[in-house]
């Protein structure tokens, strides 16, 4: 006995004796207990004096095995490896399954992760885990005629054009052998060829010469010679002639003279260009030779070179200041003395210069007793409408449609309103009058301008403030508002959902329904033209489409048409699937049934399987028989030969065998007391302690006759917890 160490008024006595806590551990690789605790946990696996927590993966050496802690369980998982297809496989040490370190295509060998092109650049091959994965390049088509395909690369593209195995650039012009007479052009992969056009010949006899494209004249014959066609030559019978051989005949012309080095040339054999002499009005001089001009007396000419030179004759000097020349003579000579002059009754002195008195436009002058008169000079007018002022006209005005106008007046054009006018510096200026911008979409023609108080609309004009219909749908009322057209449709008031519109009508009617183009009488119905298992029926205007009622099927599963009708009992449909009378099929959706079709209706039935001999076999998935390969327990499969504790009752040991599971219990032993415990008074003791203790022992009792203890311990250790 011993006082207690929270109590000390508390005395202890121990009963039983050493009672060892007995643990239930679901898990096959538990941890071990928590500090304080006795029994181990499964919120970890202890593998081999480690622990592991759950989720993580165990490193036994192996890599083909690959294990995990999972609820305080190690469970493996054996790698499976894949088939190879590569003839000599290695097996590297970190590695489970043995790989491929080169391909094989078409007897030559590649290494891992190489590429390559067995075919150009449009095929790829990459060496990938021993298998040649090989792909091909799928080229766009073309929007041309002659694509290029550049070098190293796969597809063709338009920028350029390949034609009789040569590449021309995108723009080029070119010809080729096999068509000399077109000229070819290279337009975005597209070669465009158009004949070359020849010259027309005024010629008969024409011939087109070997590899040109054009046809030719003939050559000239003349005088046992041959000449080109446009050849030019020197005429053999005429040496001043010049020939040329035009379209298979002879041209002949006088010879094109060369410019002569003098200006009064002598004639020579062919051309008048002989400068050993002059010749000048018709008459010849040799050179150094003088003589009198032909017209004018007052001049001598000389022939120096074949070049005439005329000068005037020399006058002797004079002492008056005012000389004259004589009509008819060379030199001037001195007047006598001068006298006025008298014209249109008024007397004018010596070289008065005056106005003519009958023509202000008209100068006058006395020349010693002569008037003359001219008319009066005017500067030029550099304007486009100047004005007649005195004699001359002047810019200072424009003269525009027999009216003056004075400069910088402006006026509107009496033939065209809209047009204004404006005189500057005597020329007319006329231009349209700027009109201001017009802030609405329908204005209307006023005068020169657009103007927003009215509405031009579909060719007619509307007031503002209009209402009108509009002429392209009489259901439409529009409004003229500032130059604005506001439109809307005339409200209908419609409950149905088909109405029927008559003609020239705005608003539909509900007493028939317009649907998909047809009319309708009320209660009428058709077949719904989208899907022909539906039917539409017309309902004060509006239309309603429903499934088509079928007839009741005389047979369970008679064969349907494609709205699901029944229509024949002669075969069946089953899950959508139609089959003949007669005919069996496994069930769809059960692979362990087996069915047929009898007269419009499927019998199933379950297939048969062998009798089995184990209690605890296993259905493998897709299949409908039980097996003895394997074991099913508490919902758990283990092969055959493999042993487990089942979760339900850890202290069993369970093995498969043949598809049955056969366990056994585990055997305890007494644990040793650590301390006898001394007889109590039965009278200190209450008549519970009486009762429990006879329980235990009737417990004892039966621990003996069973193999399982440790549910008799844990009993007697309630028990003893509660003495």
């Amino acid at each position: 006995s011993w006082r207690s160490a929270e109590s000390p008024c508390d005395i202890c006595q121990c009963l039983v004796g050493l009672t060892r806590e007995q643990c239930y551990t679901p898990c096959r690789n538990p941890t071990a207990p928590p500090p304080n605790t006795c029994c181990p946990v499964c919120e970890g696996c202890g593998v081999n004096g480690h622990e592991v927590p759950n989720g993580a993966v165990i490193p036994f050496g192996d890599p083909c095995e690959e294990c995990r802690c999972e609820s305080g369980n190690v469970i493996c998982n054996e790698e499976k490896c894949p088939p190879l297809r590569c003839s000599n496989p290695i097996r590297q040490p970190h590695l489970c399954c043995p790989v491929c370190k080169t391909c094989e295509l078409d007897g030559v060998e590649y290494d891992e992760g190489s590429n390559w092109q067995p075919e150009g650049p449009c095929s790829s091959c990459t060496c990938a885990n021993g298998e040649a994965l090989c792909t091909r390049t799928q080229c766009a088509a073309n929007n041309c005629l002659h694509p290029t395909r550049i070098t190293g690369s796969c597809c063709s593209v338009c920028d350029s054009c390949t034609y009789n195995q040569r590449v021309y650039s995108n723009g080029q012009s070119f010809m080729t052998p096999d068509r000399p007479c077109h000229t070819c052009t290279c337009l975005h992969g597209t070669v465009q060829c158009e004949r070359q056009s020849c010259p027309q010949l005024n010629c008969r006899d024409s011939y087109t010469p070997p590899g040109e494209c054009c046809p030719r004249c003939r050559d000239c014959s003349y005088e046992n010679r041959v000449f080109l066609n446009g050849e030019v030559f020197p005429n053999p019978v005429s040496v001043c002639e010049e020939c040329t051989c035009v379209s298979g005949r002879i041209d002949c012309h006088q010879a094109q003279c060369s410019e002569p080095r003098c200006n009064a040339p002598m004639p020579g054999q062919c051309c008048q260009n002989n400068c050993n002499g002059c010749s000048y009005a018709g008459k010849e001089y040799s050179n150094g030779q003088q003589f009198p001009h032909p017209t004018d007396s007052c001049r001598t000419c000389s022939c120096t070179n074949g070049n005439v030179q005329c000068l005037m004759k020399r006058c002797s000097p004079l002492t008056c200041s005012n000389p004259y020349l004589i009509q008819g003579e060379c030199c001037p000579q001195c007047p006598a003395p001068p006298s006025d002059c008298v014209y249109e009754q008024s007397s004018y002195n010596h070289l008065e210069h005056f106005s003519d008195p009958n023509n202000d436009c008209r100068s006058c002058a006395c020349t010693n007793g002569t008037v003359r008169c001219k008319r009066k000079r005017c500067p030029f007018a550099h304007c486009s409408h100047p004005i007649k002022q005195d004699c001359c006209r002047s810019c200072e005005g424009c003269l525009y449609e027999d009216q003056q106008r004075v400069n910088g007046e402006m006026w509107d054009n009496p033939s065209e309103p809209c047009v204004e006018c404006a005189c500057r510096d005597g020329s007319v200026q006329c231009q349209r009058k700027r009109c201001p911008a017009s802030n609405c979409k329908h204005p209307v023609q006023r005068d020169c301008c657009m103007s927003c108080d009215g509405c031009m609309y579909n060719g007619r004009e509307y007031l503002d403030g209009n209402e009108f219909r509009d002429g392209s749908d009489p259901c439409v009322v529009c409004h003229c508002y500032g130059g604005n057209v506001a439109c809307s449709r005339i409200p209908c008031d419609e409950k149905c959902s088909h109405p029927y519109k008559p003609p020239r009508q705005c608003c539909g009617e509900c007493d028939r329904c317009s649907y998909n183009g047809a009319v309708l009488l009320n209660g009428q119905s058709i077949p719904d033209p989208g899907n022909p298992c539906y039917e539409c029926i017309c309902q004060r205007g509006s239309v309603q489409c429903r499934r088509k009622q079928c007839p009741e099927a005389l047979c369970p599963n008679p064969v349907t048409d494609a709205c699901g009708c029944p229509v024949l009992c002669d075969g069946c449909n089953f899950y959508g699937r139609d089959c003949l009378s007669g005919e069996q099929f496994a069930h769809p959706t059960d692979s362990c049934q087996r069915c047929s079709c009898q007269n419009g209706g499927v019998v199933c039935e379950q297939e048969s399987c062998p009798s089995i001999t184990c209690s605890n076999p296993v259905t493998r998935p897709g299949e409908c028989c039980p097996v003895c390969d394997c074991c099913l327990y508490e919902d758990a499969v283990y092969s055959n030969g493999e042993s487990f504790r089942p979760p339900s009752n850890q202290c069993q040991s369970c093995t498969c065998v043949a598809g049955t599971v056969e366990c056994v219990s585990d055997g305890c032993q007494q644990p040793p007391c650590a301390q006898q415990s001394s007889t109590p008074d039965p009278s200190t003791l209450s008549p519970l302690y009486f009762v429990i203790r006879s329980l235990c022992l009737v417990l004892d009792l039966v621990t003996q006759l069973l193999s399982s203890r440790p549910f008799t311990l844990y009993v007697l250790s309630l028990f003893n917890t509660c003495m």
